[in-house]
């Protein structure tokens, strides 16, 4: 199998389900603009609501993370099993699964 065939295949896996696919680039895309709120309370010399909205926005951005994981997690058992498909959202399993692999992934950074 050549690259285009790879490049072909995968444009193909991800345009089966738009609507997946849309909701992913939608977790991705949430943290990126609340991280920017945060900045405006400093703007207006805020620096009680800055500290809280940061505070705030990471817990946001952190179970979201997880979810990315889990979901990640997801693709690859599913891609394992010859799955042509997206595998569904199932959001506590995918947080719960997004949860042992970044204690995973610490724990390989630790020992590498």
């Amino acid at each position: 199998m050549n690259f285009s065939e790879l490049f072909k295949d995968s444009l193909i896996y991800s345009s089966k389900n738009f609507t997946r696919v849309l909701i992913l680039s939608l977790l991705f895309l949430i943290p990126a603009i609340l991280v920017l709120f945060p900045f405006l309370a400093v703007t207006f010399n805020q620096y009680i609501a800055f500290v809280g909205l940061s505070v705030f926005f990471m817990i946001i951005f952190v179970i979201l993370t997880l979810i990315i994981n889990g979901y990640y997690l997801d693709v690859v058992k599913d891609t394992i099993m010859n799955s042509d498909e997206l595998p569904a959202f199932q959001w506590m399993k995918n947080l719960v699964n997004g949860f042992k692999v970044s204690v995973v992934q610490i724990i390989y950074c630790i020992y590498q």
